[in-house]
Formats: structure tokens, C-alpha cells, sequence
């Protein structure tokens, strides 16, 4: 029984992640952002990369949108 349980919450969160992935991308963009700011540049490309993630998430979110 506690196996069906932990599948349908896996199931739930599944979805979730498929329906707001978008979140994802902007949580990467502004932490590799923050990374920057607080510690300096990483790597080549390593504030366009996060530029792009952001954008990426916005655009995602805004196809997302109903109504």
C-alpha cells in the first residue's frame, strides 16, 4: 500500500516539474548571476550563459500562460 502512495506523489511531483521546468531555468540563470556578482566571473561566457537561462525561463513561463 505505502508503495501505490509513493507513486502517485512521485506522479504529482513528476508533473509539477514538467509543468513549471520553466522555474528551473531561472533558479540556474539567477544563481550562476549571484555567483558572479559575489565571487567574480567562473569561467568564459559565464554571464551570458546565465543571461540566457533567464531568458530561456521567462520565455518558457510566458508560453505557459493561459488566458
Amino acid at each position: 500500500m505505502q508503495i501505490l502512495i509513493i507513486n502517485k506523489e512521485m506522479k504529482k511531483i513528476l508533473n509539477f516539474i514538467k509543468k513549471e521546468c520553466w522555474l528551473g531555468f531561472m533558479m540556474v540563470g539567477i544563481c550562476l548571476m549571484t555567483w558572479a556578482v559575489s565571487q567574480g566571473e567562473g569561467f568564459v561566457g559565464h554571464i551570458p550563459l546565465a543571461c540566457l537561462f533567464i531568458v530561456m525561463g521567462v520565455g518558457m513561463e510566458s508560453t505557459n500562460l493561459k488566458g
